[in-house]
C-alpha cells in the first residue's frame, strides 16, 4: 500500500509538470505580469477613503447633495437680480470715490450749498413766471424752469444718499481713527442685505442635502448588521469613529461653500464686487461690525462660519445616526430634530439661535 502510495505521489508531480511548464512559461506568465501591474496601479483606498466612498455612492449621498445643488442652481437662475445701481448716485460716488478725509468733506459741503442755491434759484423763479400773464414764451420758460428744478431735485436727492454715507465714514474716523473708503455699495448691499431668500433658500438646501447624505454614516453598518465586526475591528473603535466623522466634515464645508458660492457668483457676474481690498466699514451698514478688516477678508469669515455651522449640523446627524438602528430612522429622527426649532424660530422672536437654516446661512456675523 505504502509503495502505490509513493509511486501515485510520483507520478502526479511529473504529470503536473508536463501539464503546466509550458503554460507557466506562456500565456500563464504573461497573466501573472498583467495581474502584478494592474495590482500597482489599483488605488488602495485607506480607511477615511472608503468610509468617504460609502457616503457616497452605497448610501446614495451623492445624490442628495447633487439634487441640493442643482436645486439651488435653478432656484437662483430663476431668480433675476435687479440693477439697483442709481446713475445719479453713481456720479456722486465716482466724484468722491476713496479715503473720506476732512478735504473731501468740505468739497461735498461746497457741492451741497451749491445744489441748495441752484433749487432755491429754481424754485423762485418757477414762483415769479406762476404769477406772470400766461403767454406761449411764458410757457415755454416755465417748462424749462420746471425741467431745470426736477432735474435738480434729483441731483440733491441722490447727493443727500451720497453725502449721508460720506459723514456716517467720516464719523466713524473720528470716533474710532480707522480710515474708511467712499464706495459704491450696490453689490454688496445685496448680497449682505437685500437678498435673504436665496440665501435661506440655499441654506436650506444644503440642510436637506447633508441631512440626506449623512444620516446612514453609522446607522449604515447596523443596518447591514456590521456594528459587532466595526467594534472589534484591529486598530480600535476611535479609528473608525474618525474615519467616518473626517468625510463628514469634508462633506459638509464643500457642499456649503458650493451652494452658497451660487449666490455670490450671480451677484458679482451681473454687478460686479467693486474695491473689495477696502475695509469692511466703508459699507454704510456694517459700521457697527467690529473686526477692522477688509472686505475680501470679512468674505473669507463669512464663508468659514456658513461652513462651520453647516459642520456642526453634519456632526449633529451622524450621532443621530449612531444612535439609529436604520438609515430610515436616522433621517426620520434627523428632519424633526432641524424642523422643530425652524418653525419656532418662525412663532417666537429670537429662537434663530436654534434654528439651522439661520445658521447655515451666516446670518449670525
Amino acid at each position: 500500500m505504502i509503495s502505490i502510495s509513493v509511486v501515485t505521489a510520483t507520478a502526479g508531480y511529473f504529470i503536473h509538470e508536463r501539464m503546466y511548464v509550458s503554460e507557466k512559461n506562456g500565456s500563464r506568465g504573461i497573466a501573472e505580469r498583467i495581474s502584478k501591474l494592474t495590482e500597482k496601479l489599483r488605488i488602495q483606498r485607506s480607511l477615511t477613503g472608503w468610509e468617504t466612498y460609502k457616503i457616497l455612492f452605497k448610501q446614495g449621498g451623492i445624490f442628495f447633495l447633487t439634487a441640493a445643488f442643482v436645486l439651488a442652481l435653478s432656484s437662483s437662475a430663476r431668480y433675476n437680480y435687479v440693477y439697483r445701481t442709481n446713475y445719479r448716485e453713481a456720479e456722486w460716488y465716482e466724484k468722491y470715490a476713496g479715503e473720506i478725509t476732512e478735504q473731501r468733506m468740505a468739497e461735498a459741503e461746497d457741492d451741497k450749498e451749491k445744489l441748495e442755491r441752484q433749487i432755491s434759484f429754481f424754485e423762485s423763479r418757477a414762483a415769479k413766471l406762476e404769477q406772470s400773464e400766461y403767454t406761449e414764451s411764458v410757457g415755454r420758460q416755465y417748462s424749462q424752469v420746471m425741467s431745470n428744478l426736477t432735474n435738480a431735485r434729483e441731483r440733491y436727492t441722490a447727493f443727500t444718499t451720497v453725502y449721508e454715507n460720506m459723514s456716517g465714514g467720516y464719523e466713524y474716523f473720528k470716533k474710532t481713527g480707522n480710515k474708511v473708503d467712499l464706495i459704491k455699495p450696490y453689490s454688496y448691499e445685496l448680497l449682505l442685505r437685500r437678498d435673504n431668500a436665496s440665501k435661506n433658500r440655499a441654506s436650506l438646501f444644503i440642510l436637506i442635502g447633508i441631512t440626506g447624505a449623512l444620516s446612514g454614516v453609522f446607522a449604515y453598518d447596523r443596518q447591514n448588521n456590521m456594528k459587532n465586526t466595526l467594534r472589534s475591528s484591529y486598530r480600535g473603535r476611535g479609528e473608525l469613529v474618525i474615519s467616518k466623522m473626517v468625510p463628514v466634515i469634508l462633506i459638509c464645508t464643500v457642499s456649503c461653500i458650493a451652494v452658497h458660492m451660487i449666490q455670490f457668483v450671480q451677484i458679482g457676474r451681473f454687478m460686479g464686487y467693486n474695491d473689495i481690498s477696502v475695509p469692511v466699514q466703508s459699507l454704510p451698514f456694517m459700521r457697527d461690525f467690529g473686526p477692522y478688516i477688509s472686505i475680501a477678508q470679512y468674505f473669507v469669515l463669512m464663508f468659514a462660519v456658513r461652513a462651520l455651522f453647516t459642520c456642526v449640523t453634519g456632526i449633529l446627524c451622524a450621532i443621530v445616526s449612531r444612535l439609529c438602528p436604520d438609515i430610515s430612522s436616522a433621517m426620520g429622527i434627523s428632519v424633526f430634530i432641524f424642523t422643530v426649532p425652524y418653525f419656532l424660530s418662525q412663532m417666537i422672536p429670537g429662537a434663530d439661535i436654534v434654528n439651522a437654516v439661520y445658521l447655515i446661512s451666516g446670518a449670525g456675523i
